[in-house]
């Protein structure tokens, strides 16, 4: 694992040698959840959960995480798809 950036206290994400990301809880020492694209996706995710839900990663379940994280795309492909004003 090459790097971690904090995303929330104690919430991090850990950058794998190819390039994808996982989360790492600090306290704990632990890493959970999904596999992300990259560092900057799983970063979004930290965040996007934070302002839509006031959520910490490390407070949801596995199968939780599994659904938000397909919210969360979903959410940011409507984003990218919709028609600029």
């Amino acid at each position: 694992m090459l790097g971690n950036e904090v995303t929330a206290m104690g919430c991090r994400t850990l950058v794998l040698e190819d390039g994808r990301a996982v989360l790492h809880c600090s306290t704990t020492e632990t890493v959970f959840g999904p596999i992300w694209k990259d560092e900057d996706e799983a970063t979004a995710f930290v965040l996007w959960l934070r302002d839509t839900y006031n959520s910490d990663p490390r407070r949801e379940t596995a199968s939780s995480l599994e659904h938000l994280r397909h919210q969360f795309l979903h959410a940011c492909t409507e984003s990218v798809d919709a028609p600029s004003e």
